[in-house]
This record gives C-alpha cells, structure tokens and sequence, in this order.
C-alpha cells in the first residue's frame, strides 16, 4: 500500500522515505492495531531541509488497543529518528540535558499515537497527549490541529480524513497560541547562557507563530517561506523573518534573534485578531 500511495504522491527526499519505510515496516509487521498513518508538516507540503527538518507523522490506532502500546510505539518511532539521523542519541549527559529542556518545552516532538476516536472526534488534547487542564488553562491546540489536517496526507492504512470534526477556531485560541510562544521564547531567553542551542526555542515559537497566523488567514498550510513572504506584505521587513530562515539552515546561537522575537511575536498577534472575524469554521474537502 505504501509503494501503491507514494506513486500518486510526489517523491520524498531521500532520509525522509527511507525513515517512512521502516515506520511503514513497523506497521506491516508489528503492530495489527496501527489502521493508519498520516505525515504532515514540511515532508507534506515541501521544503524538507536534509538533517535540519523532522518528518512529522500521527499514528493512528484502533480505539480497543490497549494503552501500553502507545508508548511502546513512540518507542519505537524514537529509535528510528536515531537510526535514520533525524535525531541525535542521548548518550552524553549533556545530550541527555538537551532532551530533557527539549520535553520541558514541548520541543522537538515530531511524532504523536493517537486512538482513532480521539481523531474523529478533533479531541485534539489527546490526539497531542496534551493534559485536558493544561490545554483549557494555557495552551491551545485547536489551530495547530486544524491545520495539520488540512495540510496532512495519508501514507498507510484508512483514510478516514474526511470524517474528522474540526472544531470552530476562536479568538482565545489564537490568544493563548500566542502566549505560549512568547512562553517558550522567553524560555530560550533565560536558559541561552547555559544551553546556546535554546535559540532553536526561539525558531520554533516564530515558526509555529508563523503557521497559526497564516492559517487564519488561509485556512490552508504553505512553505515557511510561502508564509513570510505573505507577512512582509503586511507588516514590511522584519529582521527575524530572514535572520529564521538562515538560522534554521545554519543551526547556530543568535541571542539578537532570541530578543527580536518578542516584537515580532506580539506584531503578528496583533495583525492577525484585527484582519480575521472569529470564529472561523474549518471545512475539510
């Protein structure tokens, strides 16, 4: 099935498929529970970087699978990440402090196990593994969900995207969007003189930024440089558009970028609650 879907698909950069293949593998193989598996992100829509770009992907579950599997699937999917060069080991303390900022950020999660139920159902808490307190209190994930739905496409097993429910998108959704990424760019604020690598923080909360805005006004993904072409119309030349995209190909410390960030967060806010009416329904064709 995978070998049929990619034909109709256009070819993946090399690291990208050969990973897909194993995931595929693992599911052939392995795990009769998995019924489909979903890629999104830049491996979807293009502008895949060869060992800067993850390959994003849901696994889906049959709903009367039991828990544990979950958890022995993202395993599984974490040692492939490191077989195929699209994660680092943890085998020094150092690497294990990085990972351990990495999950206290919510960064880097590049895959995520979810029940069938919880997709169809656009429980997109559970579909994240985000705590249902902390997803009502201060963090969103209803755009971010409607956009990886919109933009995902199906490599394996059912593709049951049409039934999904994609909840309304509101004001306070984008709010809280916006808080959590000046969240984590002040994260990286505070842990770049111990931890230089935190400006990937910092590239990370612009680039999500970027996609939440670009969505309301879209209702579509595109490119990372699709989106900040699209802004430089609204907002002119902003240093940390070009400074995001050097960065992230050349993966080195800029405490200038870091502090930029913040206006540039705020602006984008800002911009995209005065041009949308909310709330905007979300269709899937």
């Amino acid at each position: 099935m995978y070998s049929q879907l990619m034909k109709k698909s256009p070819a993946y950069p090399a690291q990208a498929d050969e990973y897909l293949n194993d995931v595929i593998q693992l599911a052939d193989e392995r795990y009769p529970a998995i019924v489909s598996i979903l890629i999104f992100g830049s491996v979807a829509k293009g502008g895949f970087l060869q060992s800067i770009s993850d390959v994003d992907l849901i696994v889906v579950l049959a709903d009367e699978a039991p828990q544990h599997m979950k958890r022995v699937i993202s395993d599984d999917l974490a040692a492939l990440e490191v077989k195929h060069g699209l994660r680092k080991p943890s085998n020094s303390k150092l690497e294990r402090l990085y990972t351990a900022v990495d999950r206290m950020a919510s960064q880097f999660k590049s895959y995520f196990v979810c029940y069938k139920r919880d997709l169809l159902s656009g429980n997109s808490a559970a579909v994240f593994d985000v705590n249902p307190l902390v997803e009502s209190l201060i963090l969103s994930t209803h755009i971010g969900f409607a956009s990886i739905v919109k933009s995902s496409a199906v490599i394996w097993g059912e593709d049951f995207r049409h039934q999904i429910r994609i909840p309304a998108l509101t004001r306070a959704h984008l709010v809280k969007n916006c808080a959590a990424f000046l969240s984590l760019n002040a994260c990286a604020l505070l842990v770049y003189p111990f931890l230089p690598n935190a400006t990937t923080y910092s590239i990370s909360a612009l680039k999500w930024m970027l996609h939440t805005c670009y969505f309301c006004y879209a209702l579509e993904s595109a490119t990372i440089e699709e989106e900040i072409n699209f802004f430089r119309t609204k907002l002119g030349e902003h240093k940390p558009f070009s400074d995001l995209l050097s960065l992230r190909r050349q993966n080195r410390p800029s405490f200038a970028f870091i502090r930029r960030c913040f206006g540039t967060l705020i602006q984008l806010y800002l911009l995209t609650a005065r041009e949308n009416e909310f709330p905007i329904m979300v269709e899937l064709t």
